[in-house]
């Protein structure tokens, strides 16, 4: 019998993350899906999707802020088992041993209860539609060092919005 190392994974996705050789010099966005794309090989190349700006970033805090308690009704910390149900949907059931009972404590606000009816789950909005810009003096800076890139590089780094 073997245990593994605390903070170590054999997940698959830990297996993907170590092909990738994070030591590779990126200035730029794209270098990094050109470098995604070639990292495996076997059983297939990874398939990288180019993402928009604006398409990431969701104002996940505000979207469950309103649906979700803000602070846990029970002590995290001394509980040993924590469960959820489908029959249970707006509750956690929680024991703080093994052997104990089960019990209930609500994971939605009570203005919430009973106001969704769909099995639908929606989205929050975008953050942000376009780049945000950077301080003037972080552009400045930025043209003092884009001598030392490469000219795609340099053409990216002009690009950014400054005020």
């Amino acid at each position: 019998m073997w245990y593994p190392i605390r903070g170590h994974s054999y997940l698959e996705c830990d297996k993907n993350m170590g092909l990738i050789n994070l030591k590779t010099h990126m200035k730029v966005p794209y270098q990094w899906y050109d470098l995604l794309k070639v990292s495996r090989q076997r059983p297939k190349p990874f398939e990288v999707i180019a993402v928009g700006i604006g398409q990431l970033i969701r104002k996940f805090t505000e979207f469950f802020q309103n649906q979700y308690l803000k602070k846990c009704s029970f002590p995290v910390q001394s509980q040993r088992e924590l469960m959820c149900v489908r029959e249970h949907p707006r509750v956690i059931l929680h024991r703080s041993n093994y052997n104990g009972i089960w019990e209930k404590s609500p994971k939605v606000a009570k203005k919430n209860i009973g106001s969704d009816t769909s099995n639908e789950f929606e989205l929050p909005d975008f953050s942000y539609q376009n780049f945000l810009p950077i301080s003037a003096e972080k552009y400045k800076d930025l043209m003092d060092l884009k001598r030392f890139c490469s000219e795609g590089a340099q053409s990216y780094f002009e690009g950014i919005p400054h005020v």
